[in-house]
């Protein structure tokens, strides 16, 4: 081969990668609209899964403020539980002379403050006599026989209950009814 015969096949493909290259662009061009709206599509896609990320974080942050005392306050229930029971064993033998009076009344001052601390930081106190049985909020004990209720009804709370911001610490201890009439 010669060298005019190479020239012209090296012109001749260069003017083939030429058309080529000014097709792909003319390609290009044409799907540049579809291109833009593909690439805006998964912008927007981004853009919505980030807030949704924020969103979901955001709501993590708020749940830790809001329950993470909540060990701290399942540890200060058995203390009230325990003031109670000793202002209920005391009050039975307390008369006006005694003198273990004051003593009591600054165990009924410190239990009411102690619930007052609780209540302050959203901790609420459930004793559910006579109300309907709950298994989400109740745990039953025992059956209390009687034909004066129908069955389900809370007759008798051994352990009061407690909720934290609406989510339960700890259920109530309950005897509930069981109708016997039938």
């Amino acid at each position: 081969m010669t060298n005019q015969e190479k020239e012209s096949i090296t012109q001749d493909e260069d003017a083939s990668n030429e058309e080529i290259e000014s097709s792909e662009s003319l390609l290009d061009e044409e799907n540049l609209p579809l291109k833009i709206e593909k690439l805006n599509d998964q912008l927007l896609r981004t853009l919505a899964e980030n807030q949704n990320l924020r969103r979901r974080a955001q709501k993590d942050v708020e749940e830790a403020h809001s329950y993470a005392i909540g060990k701290f306050v399942k540890d200060l229930l058995s203390v009230a539980d325990n003031f109670q029971r000793a202002l209920e064993l005391v009050a039975e033998d307390l008369d006006e002379k005694n003198e273990f009076k004051p003593f009591v009344e600054g165990i009924e001052l410190t239990h009411k403050e102690l619930l007052r601390a609780l209540e302050k930081h959203n901790v609420e106190k459930h004793c559910p006599i006579n109300e309907q049985f709950d298994h989400n909020l109740h745990q039953a004990l025992f059956d209390v026989p009687t034909t004066e209720h129908q069955t389900g009804i809370v007759l008798q709370v051994i352990q009061p209950g407690y909720t934290l911001n609406g989510r339960l610490l700890r259920p109530a201890m309950v005897g509930v009814s069981k109708n016997t009439s039938a």
